[in-house]
């Protein structure tokens, strides 16, 4: 479990809280995240025709052809994951490790999690060309996942011992709003099993996996990245804040981002929903 407290930024934790709120579809490497004041923002004009200030000058520039311009209220939306991230090292550093998965690997993991019915995007399978580039990327992408969650959960003992395996799975219930012994449906094994089978799947991406099959890989790589989004899921469900609690933890002026009138877009982001 990781409790070492790390120096974060706003940037950092609206990153993360961004690609938590979009279920990893909007994840974006920290090399190509940043965030600038835009002057009088006007939803009429193309966003290259916006103007940003430049933190290392006073100089502005147009925003370009590229991004996402996102109303005030959205802070509202995520403040509670945005409160959680700053307040708690272990959560702030799971979720690096398990959006870094993400970059290394991608997938959809709405479709991954879906029981049945059709799937629009069932593996997002790259040409058989492809595949030996990929996996390496999907080596990185399950240690990355496996980090995610020893960050939240530490490392087990060894299961043979009585005492050590009673002291896991009271420290998983005192830590997640999730039954320990419940179905992790992708491998029909309880979470807690899959747990400790993890650690080997781990010890596999990082000295052999490559000589795996690519389907083999493809899904032992997609199971840890779901595991460790529900691990953190039901996490942030038991030690987040309620909106409200969170955006006054944040300091949020809601009287300012009320204000803002509720289909506030550019001409390049207009969202119907």
């Amino acid at each position: 479990m990781h409790e070492e407290n790390v120096w974060k930024t706003l940037g950092s934790c609206l990153r993360i809280a961004m690609a938590f709120h979009s279920n990893l579809e909007g994840t974006q490497p920290a090399e190509e995240f940043a965030y600038s004041w835009v002057y009088h923002f006007d939803p009429d004009d193309p966003l290259k025709e916006q103007a940003l200030l430049d933190s290392d000058s006073v100089s502005s520039y147009g925003v370009g052809e590229a991004g996402v311009i996102r109303p005030l209220r959205f802070l509202e939306d995520i403040a509670p994951t945005l409160e959680l991230l700053g307040r708690d090292e272990r959560y702030f550093v799971a979720s690096q490790h398990l959006v870094a998965s993400v970059d290394s690997h991608y997938f959809c993991l709405v479709c991954a999690l879906q029981r049945e019915g059709y799937k629009m995007h069932p593996n997002h399978e790259p040409e058989i060309w492809e595949a030996v580039e990929t996996i390496p990327k999907m080596e990185v992408a399950i240690v990355q996942a496996t980090r995610a969650v020893e960050a939240i959960l530490g490392k087990l003992g060894k299961r043979e011992n009585p005492k050590k395996l009673a002291r896991a799975v009271e420290r998983w219930k005192s830590l997640l709003d999730l039954d320990p012994h419940e179905t992790f449906e992708l491998t029909g094994k309880s979470y807690l099993d899959y747990y400790y089978d993890l650690f080997g799947i781990r010890g596999d991406a990082a000295h052999s996996l490559g000589k795996l099959p690519y389907e083999v890989s493809r899904r032992l790589t997609i199971e840890a990245q779901c595991f460790a989004w529900i691990i953190l899921l039901h996490y942030a469900r038991r030690h987040s804040l309620d909106p409200q609690a969170a955006a006054e933890a944040l300091r949020l002026d809601q009287a300012v981002y009320s204000s803002e009138p509720e289909n506030t877009f550019t001409i390049m982001t207009n969202d119907p929903e």
